[in-house]
């Protein structure tokens, strides 16, 4: 008998919070974002985002989110190097001739692609 893939469970990786929330300290501060706009950036509630970091223990978290928070600082490193540090985040918030939203509009609805690829064109790479 098959399984059905909606009851399979979703791949959980723990975290120690004080590890996790030195990761997104990081990614907050790097994209400039307020903690209500990083949640809405990794698609969580702004409670959930606080729980994840809160207090000291483990925290598990499905697979879907450590890849979001790995590539969005990812995406810190490569906007840091673009812009050697300044500009970064006014960037984020402006709305740059080819695109139809800001930036930070495009992390929020999950476009990363997007922005690492415009990041490499101002870096002068060819891929990102």
């Amino acid at each position: 008998m098959a399984d059905n893939p909606e009851k399979q469970k979703s791949l959980v990786i723990k975290f120690k919070k004080q590890s996790l929330k030195k990761v997104l300290i990081v990614v907050e501060a790097g994209l400039g974002l307020t903690e209500k706009e990083l949640s809405e950036v990794l698609r969580v509630a702004p409670r959930t985002l606080n729980n994840w970091t809160s207090g000291n223990g483990i925290v598990n978290l499905k697979l879907i989110y450590v890849l979001k928070i790995l590539d969005l600082e990812g995406i810190v490193i490569l906007g840091l190097i673009a812009f050697r540090g300044g500009n970064f985040q006014k960037w984020l918030r402006s709305q740059p001739p080819a695109y139809d939203k800001t930036p930070l509009e495009c992390l929020k609805r999950g476009e990363y692609e997007r922005i690492r690829h415009s990041l490499s064109v101002i870096n002068g790479s060819s891929c990102a």
